[in-house]
């Protein structure tokens, strides 16, 4: 803010008018405008180790992902797949009502919270796995379920 002789809000206004986006991880403490990043098929744009999601944060990322998968995802799938650390922020999607789990054995599988989606996803991780889910099932936001009683 120093180099431009503007406030903090006045930088952000115009990155805001010229459109820009903040690194999904590094702590989001990274800005890259939208017209120089070259993102990729996924939406992603590394610069030097730094990510950035061309249509929001980790939760937007971790959505889309979850939501067009064919099978959900593990935590270490998507840990590979976005290329860096959700575990503690996939307990808070699912607390939400963002995103929901299942358990398996000894692990999560999270799937979309899209009902046709969500079925498929099961359904082909279930073929994969060939193993039966445990008795416990979907764990759905408290939130979630005590709006769906009122």
């Amino acid at each position: 803010m120093k180099q431009t002789s503007s406030s903090k809000i006045t930088v952000f206004r115009s990155l805001k008018d010229i459109g820009y986006t903040t690194s999904y991880n590094q702590n989001g403490k990274y800005y890259t405008l939208l017209e120089i990043a070259k993102f990729d098929d996924s939406g992603i744009f590394d610069h030097k180790g730094i990510l950035f999601f061309r249509d929001g944060g980790i939760q937007e990322l971790v959505i889309k992902e979850i939501n067009s998968s064919e099978k959900g995802y593990t935590t270490e799938e998507l840990r590979n797949k976005i290329r860096t650390r959700v575990s503690n922020r996939l307990h808070q999607f699912v607390s939400k009502g963002l995103i929901i789990r299942k358990k398996y054995a000894d692990f999560y599988v999270y799937y979309s919270i899209d009902d046709t989606t969500q079925q498929k996803q099961i359904s082909n991780r279930e073929k994969e796995l060939k193993i039966p889910s445990t008795k416990e099932e979907s764990e759905i936001s408290s939130e979630k379920r005590q709006s769906e009683y009122f």
